[in-house]
């Protein structure tokens, strides 16, 4: 049942970014992002992007219209140079993820192709623009300082995507992840079997870039996280895990690869990471909410995670417990959710920067509401109500595109989707 108006008010009273863009039980009948409790009730005369319709036409008016996209259309989201992708922002990890995942909850909203056929495009788009096939056509050059599939010096391209000279287990885990949500969406609902062809060539895409990572991998005692390579260009794997965001997002395309092929090697690495967050990262705090760290047993970085890359933390914790598989328990989900209500956003009118209520001047990204931490409403329903209020103040459909882009957008289609009956 959705909060009343006051309710929401009620509740409201009461109550560090280190990465460049190269870093930062369930049914098989639904998609992940669909399982468990669901995500329903927010009413519509709440939202200033009160249907899909409105969404659809707020979109057009910046993008261009839905469904198969033209090649000015894709070069205009990707930012593409002279006609070529510029892999130094990692476009395809941190504006296209997000794309691919508001087209498809979109289109499991409304059951229209427009989105689907949207995603296809981009997908086909970035399958195109490989390390290999772009090495291979001659675009770039091969110039890897690290990469996990020992491919730097031969003068070949991987068959993933570099961000720079850098091949990372976060940009790809991205890349790939926002790709098996489409594949997912299409597998589950046998409205979408007119693309199956394509999810699964997608999938074994994915599943080859997941694989590759595994090089990157290692297991300590009963925990395991992704590790960093040498950075001076040995491309000697180190000692030192990743930022658990490098590592989360990466763990989320392998919940959604182990749905549709499992693999007792690939649920080991699932349930090893969500160890090493519950013993070397999440602490409780006295008041029933929860802190944790950028990156663990590091000797310099040690500030306090923010709302940022815990956006994508929380998509991996929120998956791993659905699975039903881990040791995250309801009381940890709860606990996320109270972090959220009491620390991290204030009054229901826009976000602190970090998790443990902390700030900074001038911070401002108030979308995460709508992004990755709205699963949590899952656990408490007053999360829906907060992001409702934040996004109506801060991203009305009259907001310029530099205000409304992928992740907001995104937002808005998740916002949407609460409205079902449940």
């Amino acid at each position: 049942m959705a909060l009343t108006r006051r309710a929401f008010l009620a509740m409201a009273s009461s109550t560090a970014s280190f990465a460049s863009p190269c870093l930062g039980a369930l049914g098989k009948n639904v998609p992940l992002s669909g399982a468990g409790k669901p995500l329903c009730g927010v009413e519509a005369a709440y939202l200033a992007i009160s249907d899909p319709s409105r969404w659809n036409a707020t979109y057009e008016a910046r993008w261009g219209p839905l469904g198969h996209q033209t090649q000015q259309q894709i070069a205009n989201v990707l930012h593409d140079k002279n006609g070529l992708y510029d892999d130094s922002d990692g476009v395809f990890a941190w504006i296209v993820h997000y794309w691919i995942r508001a087209w498809v909850k979109m289109a499991h909203l409304t059951g229209r192709t427009i989105y689907m056929d949207t995603c296809v495009d981009f997908i086909d788009t970035m399958f195109d623009r490989t390390d290999a096939k772009r090495v291979a056509r001659g675009e770039i050059t091969e110039n890897y300082v690290r990469e996990p599939g020992y491919f730097r010096g031969t003068g070949k391209g991987g068959p993933f995507w570099k961000c720079g000279q850098e091949a990372s287990v976060v940009v790809n885990g991205q890349i790939i992840q926002g790709i098996l949500w489409f594949v997912d969406t299409v597998y589950a609902d046998p409205r979408w079997d007119a693309y199956r062809k394509k999810a699964d060539k997608y999938f074994v895409g994915a599943k080859i870039v997941a694989d590759t990572f595994d090089n990157d991998w290692q297991a300590v005692g009963n925990k395991g996280s992704y590790h960093y390579r040498d950075s001076q260009g040995s491309g000697t794997l180190g000692v030192t895990a990743v930022a658990f965001n490098q590592a989360a997002t990466m763990m989320t395309a392998q919940i959604l690869i182990n749905k549709w092929a499992p693999s007792s090697a690939r649920l080991d690495k699932i349930r090893r990471l969500v160890r090493t967050w519950l013993e070397d990262y999440m602490v409780e705090r006295p008041d029933g909410t929860l802190t944790w760290r950028y990156i663990a047993n590091h000797p310099t970085l040690t500030a306090t995670e923010d709302v940022g890359h815990a956006n994508i933390d929380v998509n991996f914790l929120v998956a791993a417990y659905l699975t039903g598989e881990t040791d995250l328990q309801q009381h940890h989900m709860m606990a996320l959710a109270k972090t959220f209500l009491e620390h991290v956003q204030v009054g229901g009118r826009y976000l602190n920067k970090f998790i443990d209520g902390r700030t900074e001047a001038g911070f401002n990204e108030n979308w995460n509401a709508g992004v990755d931490w709205i699963e949590l409403a899952r656990f408490d329903p007053g999360i829906a109500d907060v992001a409702v209020n934040i996004y109506n103040a801060s991203y009305p459909p009259t907001a310029p595109g530099g205000i409304l882009w992928s992740r907001p957008m995104f937002g808005w289609a998740n916002l949407l989707s609460m409205q079902t009956t449940c």
